[in-house]
This record gives structure tokens, C-alpha cells and sequence, in this order.
């Protein structure tokens, strides 16, 4: 059985391979007899910035604000009456963005 870092290496070489063959995704995996699924967790995986860690501070100064929320360099700041729909999209937004 492969080891770890081999899969990781096998999978950035397939994703290469992939990328300079111009195909769709799913052509070059029904080409390559490769699961379609598994070559999108691997992309994805591939793709996913490592994330350091969360860091909760709490804030020194009065401020309305109820929750501060950083990710690399991009912060967001939530009042106590803050909007869930808003914050699922910024955050959808945040994993996006590469650190």
C-alpha cells in the first residue's frame, strides 16, 4: 500500500497531467480510469491551503462588535445581531481565498 506523501505525489503528478492535457475533468478521468470523486477530493485536497490554526483574541477596547474573525490578513467583524446567511457567505468567500 502507498504511503502518504507517495499518494500526495501521485495525485499532484495526475493533477498536472490533467491540466496540460486541455480536457474537462471528467473526460480525462473516464480516459485515465480514474474515479471521477476521487480525482475531485484530491483536487480539492491539493488545492486547500493548510490553515494554521484559529486565534481567538479577546478584543482590549469597547466596541459594539460581539465577534472578530480572522483568516490570514482578511478580518470580519460581527455585531451581537449579526446575519447567518451574510456570514455563511463570507465565509464561503474565505475558504476560497488562498493564504
Amino acid at each position: 500500500m502507498a504511503s502518504r506523501k507517495e499518494k500526495h505525489n501521485l495525485w499532484e503528478q495526475r493533477l498536472q497531467e490533467w491540466q496540460q492535457s486541455a480536457m474537462s475533468a471528467m473526460k480525462w478521468c473516464q480516459e485515465q480510469n480514474i474515479s471521477y470523486a476521487t480525482f475531485c477530493y484530491w483536487k480539492s485536497k491539493l488545492q486547500t491551503p493548510v490553515q494554521e490554526g484559529v486565534i481567538f483574541e479577546e478584543l482590549k477596547e469597547p466596541s459594539s462588535t460581539a465577534i472578530e474573525l480572522r483568516w490570514g490578513e482578511a478580518r470580519l467583524y460581527l455585531s451581537e445581531d449579526f446575519d447567518i446567511a451574510t456570514l455563511e457567505k463570507c465565509l464561503i468567500v474565505l475558504r476560497r481565498v488562498q493564504c
